[in-house]
């Protein structure tokens, strides 16, 4: 007994051995509480005054907390498809991934600024087109004396099914004989529903007798 106890108390223990065990660490994926946290920080950044929103808008509380969550989700879906690739990794390079992807969304969205905003524009946008949809003017840009190509191309809108066109202006336009030719025969096609015609200039810069020839065309007993 005596020789069994001095035998353990004379043991090396640095002779001892125990079993090896390996740590792993793994950072991928988040908890949903830290993917909660961000969403929160990328709201409360969607809303804080900054130069960015003094230039493009200040969303207001209820879209930033929308834009967040899906800043959030597509920032973790690419990050967890980086990952997929290197599954045996700490995901330490996801989580940046996670990251940065975050915040290049987010600055994207601040740029946008408001949806609202957005389409309220869009809106305007449509009633201005709205005001202008019954008006065909080819009037802008310098004087020019067109062919009967290029009236035939101009004046193309005029053909389309269904126009809604009720005022005409060709003015600054000079029209030669063949151009004229073709306007008159388009024009024609939809003098019933034409309220207002301004051909002022039309004839700007032709010879004479040319000029009497294009007026002729336009409201002879052959015009429009």
């Amino acid at each position: 007994m005596g020789l069994k106890g001095r035998g353990l108390l004379d043991m090396d223990p640095t002779k001892q051995t125990f079993p090896h065990r390996t740590l792993s660490v793994k950072l991928w994926p988040p908890s949903q509480s830290t993917r909660l946290m961000l969403v929160e920080r990328m709201t409360k950044n969607l809303i804080t005054p900054s130069i960015i929103s003094r230039k493009y808008g200040l969303l207001s509380k209820e879209e930033a907390q929308e834009d967040a969550k899906e800043i959030e989700e597509s920032a973790f879906a690419v990050a967890d498809q980086h990952y997929q690739k290197e599954p045996d990794g700490d995901g330490s390079s996801a989580v940046q991934v996670y990251a940065k992807e975050s915040s290049k969304l987010m600055l994207e969205v601040l740029k946008r600024g408001p949806r609202m905003k957005e389409e309220g524009e869009a809106v305007a946008a449509e009633k201005s087109a709205a005001v202008h949809a019954d008006v065909f003017d080819i009037s802008g840009g310098e004087r020019a004396f067109i062919s009967a190509d290029e009236a035939e191309d101009l004046l193309k809108p005029l053909k389309e099914l269904g126009n809604t066109y009720t005022k005409i202006c060709f003015s600054n336009r000079s029209f030669g004989l063949d151009a004229a030719g073709v306007a008159v025969s388009i024009l024609s096609s939809i003098k019933g529903q034409l309220t207002e015609v301004d051909l002022s200039d039309f004839v700007a810069g032709r010879p004479e007798s040319e000029a009497l020839e294009v007026m002729n065309i336009f409201f002879g007993p052959r015009g429009f």
